[in-house]
């Protein structure tokens, strides 16, 4: 009896070594699989030629999509800061987002209420969610 369960552990551990070998082929064939789609999706004729600069409507809109004016901000965290700021004061618009996030109505947390702890459940759990522990 006891040479059956070695035949049986032993058809079982094949079994597996050919099921995993089946996975371990696909997922190899993944990454060319992917790059044979990037590669059909650049040669399609419909994407040969694209030219953003098409979908402007003068040179001032090329110009402007070449150069643009918010590239002065790049490396430059202080000045880009100070314009927001300057932004939210005379812009309307920047105004109208201020003014409505500051006089917001404000709802009382429930912390009985299930959508809540269901929240609180994924933040205090997030590390474990995300690297698949749980």
């Amino acid at each position: 009896m006891k040479k059956h369960y070695r035949y049986l552990l032993m058809g079982l551990l094949l079994s597996l070594n050919v099921h995993a070998n089946a996975i371990g082929n696909r997922f190899h064939q993944e990454v060319p699989d992917a790059k044979a789609a990037i590669e059909r999706s650049l040669n399609n004729a419909a994407v040969q030629g694209f030219n953003a600069e098409g979908y402007c409507k003068d040179q001032a809109c090329i110009d402007e999509m070449r150069n643009p004016k918010q590239q002065q901000y790049f490396g430059k965290d202080k000045d880009l800061v100070a314009e927001g700021q300057k932004q939210l004061v005379t812009n309307p618009s920047a105004a109208n987002i201020t003014s409505g996030f500051n006089n917001r109505p404000k709802r009382p947390i429930d912390p009985n209420d299930p959508a809540y702890r269901q929240a609180q459940g994924f933040m205090d759990n997030s590390y474990n969610i995300t690297h698949g522990i749980s």
